[in-house]
């Protein structure tokens, strides 16, 4: 097995080992594993660990699997998405001390698992995609296609809440997750503002990441 590919699936382990292990502290330590697996942190991470678990097992059999297109359309979705979780929570919800847990108190555990969900695997998958992928597989059509679980998971947020689910957090909305989705506080004007700026943020991420990938194709 080339050297190159033995890191990357050790890198990609690596990625397995601390998402899971942010997932598994956080549903421990909450009231509620249903609130707490409503928040979009929290998917998004479940996609990462799962589209890591399938793929690191794939690659390590068949390598070639690297070279489809399928396999760079969901990686660049599932970065895309963990990006998401990691923007919001630095631009949005760190001026607030949001944890996912309803608490006095950040409890050091708690840190460490904020830490893990909101910045070191978004982080880790980023540079996974720098140090190891090939480039030049993403084209400008994805992005619509990229938006469809940000959306569906809006419409979960509001389903969720119709149906009397509540979500236990600390600085965050006992009903819409986010403070910036509390249609009752911000009303549905101040809501759909920040959903219409959050959504071009990330359109316009996932342009400026096609971009750079089909530059650095060129390059090779």
């Amino acid at each position: 097995m080339p050297c190159k590919r033995k890191l990357s699936c050790a890198y990609k382990a690596t990625i397995i080992l601390c998402c899971l292990s942010g997932i598994i502290i956080n549903l421990v330590k909450t009231r509620s594993v249903v609130g707490m697996l409503s928040f979009f942190t929290m998917q998004s991470n479940i996609l990462v660990l799962i589209f890591y678990m399938i793929s690191t097992l794939i690659i390590w059999l068949k390598p070639n699997l690297e070279n489809t297109k399928t396999y760079h359309f969901f990686k660049g979705l599932i970065l895309m998405s963990i990006l998401l979780t990691f923007s919001v929570y630095i631009v949005s919800l760190v001026p607030l001390d949001f944890v996912m847990i309803e608490c006095d108190t950040i409890e050091k555990v708690l840190e460490i698992s904020n830490m893990l969900v909101h910045i070191v695997t978004p982080m880790l998958v980023l540079f996974d995609y720098l140090l190891f992928d090939i480039k030049g597989f993403w084209r400008k059509k994805y992005i619509p296609l990229w938006c469809i679980f940000p959306i569906l998971y809006l419409i979960y947020v509001y389903v969720y809440t119709f149906l009397g689910g509540k979500f236990l957090s600390r600085a965050g909305s006992d009903k819409y997750a986010y403070f910036f989705l509390d249609v009752e506080k911000l009303g549905v004007i101040g809501v759909a503002k920040y959903v219409l700026m959050i959504a071009a943020v990330y359109m316009l991420m996932c342009l400026l990441f096609i971009i750079f990938d089909n530059i650095f194709k060129k390059k090779d």
